[in-house]
């Protein structure tokens, strides 16, 4: 039987978005660490499981990207 591991950004109080949607409270303080550790979790998984929207709102970029992240 697998794992099944959740990956979510979260602060501590439950904010996860602004009301419009936008996310950049989580990169103010990424660093090279913090994005070796990530592309680490992600090359672990063997299954990526997102919903519709997430997946329509990342498809075009990861489709033709070039960061770290984009192979997996």
């Amino acid at each position: 039987m697998r794992k099944v591991v959740l990956k979510m950004d979260v602060s501590l109080d439950g904010f996860v978005a602004k009301p419009n949607g936008d996310l950049d409270w989580i990169f103010g303080s990424f660093n090279d660490e913090l994005k070796a550790c990530l592309v680490d979790t992600l090359w672990q998984a063997d299954t990526h499981i997102m919903g519709r929207v997430a997946y329509n709102d990342m498809a075009d970029h990861w489709s033709f990207s070039t960061e770290v992240f984009a192979p997996r």
